[in-house]
């Protein structure tokens, strides 16, 4: 075990003491009156049921609770959407099924199907990186031995994330130079794309480290892909500041941006954030809002700001976005040939000679001297 490991370890075991603490009992005596409890990450929230304050004057009690995961994203192994299938097909054809079961077989007929080929996505490449590398350093270590495990792969984890990632970062440099190789995984996407490997890869630069990168999911690339806006030309600008002034000057900076743009967004910032880009680029600016790319309730809307404002104002935005907006349209020219042409002919009734005419009215309006020039010669031939 590293240090690393063992310093984290040890924080989570006073973590829990300092809890049990409140029931007079050590570790070990609350996981003997509860042994699941021994199971960490995979023992079930404990309800213990206390009296609940008096609701005011006026007012019903009720209760809201929901459940979720980080991610939800497919899992790495089949047996995890073909086991309850099996138990439910088998209980369909002895007719033991109620209503409510019948109705649950037939949404996980459902998500099984969608997840059918999809185990991980990871590609023979991947796995042979994993495999060759001497440690891996993970952005959660837990998700990624679940990842391990399935390709039956063992090897070391080190814990490397946005909030460790110069502690850390500066053992797991120690360790390659002195001769062994590292894999670098994150929880989603491409490590070091709006992600705390971006130091990591920073510092082995800086020390003269080889680093080889294993093609991967990209939130971004997808997106732009899906998106059915111009992708010849695009810039990621990745997380707008949380601060109002900062996001907007960001914004603002990029008014007159003529290539596609391309933003993360979380879904508790999304509605001040297009309501923001509505003010700086317009409400007509066509916009493809990517949901929750590569994961079960993966969506694209295609629409403009002011519409996408108006949508999501009457349905709460869930799960992470990417947002690709169109770059700025190009400017409508002040003056027309027409107009330039007209302006050559006043300034020759003036007297001024043809090329001297074209030449101040090219001043004027922006075109080409040359270009009115022949332009004023085909008129008069």
């Amino acid at each position: 075990m590293n240090k690393l490991t063992m310093k984290m370890r040890l924080f989570a075991a006073f973590l829990l003491l300092g809890l049990w603490g409140a029931d007079a009992q050590t570790a070990r005596e609350q996981i003997a009156a509860v042994p699941e409890r021994a199971g960490g990450i995979y023992h079930s929230y404990e309800y213990r049921p206390a009296a609940a304050a008096p609701a005011p004057d006026g007012y019903t009690p009720f209760y809201i609770s929901h459940y979720g995961r980080h991610g939800s994203r497919w899992h790495a192994s089949e047996s995890v959407y073909a086991g309850p299938l099996k138990i439910l097909r088998k209980a369909a054809e002895a007719g033991a099924l109620t209503p409510l079961g019948r109705d649950v077989l037939g949404r996980v007929e459902i998500i099984a199907a969608d997840a059918d080929k999809r185990y991980g996505d990871l590609s023979p490449r991947g796995e042979q990186a994993l495999r060759d590398a001497d440690f891996i350093a993970a952005e959660d270590t837990r998700v990624t031995m679940k990842l391990l495990n399935h390709f039956d792969i063992r090897k070391p984890l080190v814990s490397y994330f946005e909030h460790n990632k110069y502690a850390s970062g500066a053992k797991i440099l120690e360790r390659i130079i002195a001769g062994e190789n590292c894999a670098l995984v994150t929880d989603a996407g491409m490590p070091a794309i709006s992600d705390p490997g971006e130091e990591l890869v920073r510092m082995c630069a800086d020390s003269g480290v080889e680093v080889l990168v294993v093609p991967g999911p990209a939130a971004l690339v997808s997106a732009v892909a899906l998106s059915a806006l111009p992708s010849g030309r695009f810039c990621f600008e990745g997380f707008l500041s949380t601060a109002n002034k900062s996001r907007r000057e960001h914004l603002e900076s990029l008014r007159g941006e003529k290539r596609t743009m391309i933003f993360y967004e979380a879904p508790h910032k999304l509605m001040r954030t297009l309501e923001d880009m509505k003010a700086t680029f317009g409400a007509d600016r066509r916009i493809a809002l990517c949901r929750e790319l590569t994961k079960l309730h993966e969506q694209t809307i295609r629409t403009t700001l002011g519409e996408a404002v108006e949508y999501f104002s009457a349905t709460p935005p869930k799960g992470e976005f990417v947002l690709v907006i169109d770059g700025a349209p190009d400017a409508e020219p002040e003056f027309t040939l027409a107009d330039a042409l007209a302006l050559v002919e006043h300034y020759r009734s003036e007297g001024l000679s043809r090329k001297a005419a074209c030449k101040k009215a090219s001043a004027e309006t922006g075109l080409s001297s040359k270009t009115l020039y022949d332009s004023s010669l085909e008129a008069h031939f």
